[in-house]
């Protein structure tokens, strides 16, 4: 369930929110997938691609929206500078 690629550590919940495959991503995390693996998370895949209603499941979900990963990037930051998302 949560087998990470060697290179980006990438999982197949990662990958299914940066495509933005909400079933896929419901029925992993109903699964069981960790919702913080990743160089980059399944939030931050998501973020960055625009996906604003998978973004929303993540968070209600359980991800944590200001967590770091091995980038020392935030999760929330690549959606923020491509203006998806506005902190107020």
């Amino acid at each position: 369930m949560n087998a990470q690629t060697e290179e980006t550590q990438e999982t197949a919940l990662t990958l299914a929110c940066c495509g933005g495959f909400m079933e896929i991503a419901e029925l992993l995390i109903n699964s069981g997938a960790n919702l913080e693996l990743g160089c980059s998370t399944p939030l931050m895949e998501a973020a960055q691609e625009g996906h604003v209603d998978l973004v929303k499941y993540l968070i209600a979900a359980g991800a944590l929206p200001a967590t770091t990963t091995s980038t020392m990037l935030l999760d929330y930051f690549p959606a923020l500078t491509l203006g998806h998302f506005t902190v107020s």
